[in-house]
């Protein structure tokens, strides 16, 4: 479920778009895991930490 993000080429990183907010998560085998959880109006291409550069 959700759409691969944008900002990422990265098949297992996806988001799902709910009312004014971002959930974007990566599926893993036996979770998924919750990355974060943003304002759609942020700009991420501006952040330096990204979400999903977590290890």
């Amino acid at each position: 479920m959700g759409r691969t993000v944008p900002e990422v080429e990265e098949e297992t990183i996806r988001e799902l778009l709910l009312h004014n907010y971002r959930i974007i998560y990566r599926v893993e085998a036996d979770r998924i895991l919750v990355l974060t959880i943003i304002h759609g109006a942020r700009d991420l291409s501006r952040k330096t930490a990204k979400p999903w550069d977590i290890t």
